[in-house]
């Protein structure tokens, strides 16, 4: 008995965990290159402009993270099902502008974090 509630436990974990890399949240550079196939996506620096301005990751849009929930429909191919993955230099303000988009109900955020781990 206990060894069939083990493997039943190892199937149900294998099943449920299958291809947890690309569920909404964070992210690798393999997996931002993997989700920015989809032609929807759209990648979002969200430092400020100047920083954008000395460097960004190609096919970037900026939004800095402050302006994102006012800003973020300037966007004309975006909705709620879009996938969003988003960047900053250390990850702090990625990791916010994840927030403000979950809140505003968006589906499919994936925060990369830093600019640099894909440099």
């Amino acid at each position: 008995m206990k060894k069939c509630l083990i493997l039943l436990f190892l199937i149900t974990i294998l099943t449920c965990g299958c291809d947890s890399s690309l569920s909404s949240g964070k992210i690798t550079c393999d997996n931002m290159k993997m989700i920015m196939q989809d032609d929807n996506s759209i990648l979002l620096d969200v430092r400020t402009i100047e920083e954008y301005n000395d460097g960004h990751l190609e096919g970037s849009i900026n939004i800095p993270y402050n302006e994102i929930e006012t800003r973020i429909k300037e966007i004309s191919s975006i909705n709620k099902d879009t996938k969003i993955i988003v960047y900053c230099k250390s990850g702090n303000r990625s990791s916010k502008a994840f927030d403000i988009l979950k809140k505003l109900g968006y589906l499919n955020i994936y925060d990369l974090g830093s600019i640099n781990s894909c440099l």
